[in-house]
């Protein structure tokens, strides 16, 4: 009977610790996601962020297609984000904020803040906002012409077929 319960105790010791090896995890695991602040973005809700986005959508994009934006206030001007990409499914993780600046602040001529183009097989998700000022004059052209033709838009989708929102969280636009 002492040898059973030496032979469970073994036994017991041994699962222990093969559970305590396959529950560890490495120290250098090399992440498949793509970070914005990995390419400078700063995420202060001051500092200029889009060329780090820019960057990190291009890696994102010939790479994984992982792209995330973490925690944080990421200002942007109008940005475009153009496929085709190598992943088969582009992944964008928005759990922080992104945020335009005011229409009048954009430094290129366009009516489009982000623009999403020939991605097939986007997703979007994460808890994440995007703030697209939009009581900071986007309307001031329909005040102008009877037709608003030249309405803003906040986020653009172009030939992008397969095209998902996933526990994508809120936009305020």
């Amino acid at each position: 009977m002492q040898a059973i319960g030496t032979m469970l105790n073994v036994i017991t010791c041994t699962l222990m610790i093969i559970g305590f090896i396959t529950a560890t995890q490495p120290q250098n695991v090399v992440s498949l996601e793509t970070d914005v602040k990995s390419f400078g973005a700063v995420g202060d809700g001051i500092s200029d962020d889009s060329l780090a986005l820019n960057k990190a959508w291009d890696a994102a994009c010939s790479s994984t297609g992982q792209f995330k934006l973490p925690d944080g206030n990421f200002l942007v001007q109008p940005l475009s984000f153009t496929g085709p990409c190598k992943a088969p499914t582009v992944v964008v993780t928005v759990v922080g904020t992104l945020v335009a600046p005011p229409k009048n602040k954009w430094i290129n001529n366009t009516d489009t803040w982000l623009n999403f183009q020939h991605i097939d097989n986007l997703v979007i998700t994460g808890p994440g906002r995007f703030v697209g000022q939009g009581q900071s004059g986007w309307w001031d052209s329909c005040k102008q012409t009877s037709t608003c033709e030249n309405n803003p838009t906040a986020l653009g989708f172009h030939h992008c077929n397969g095209l998902q929102f996933a526990y994508a969280s809120r936009a305020i636009l």
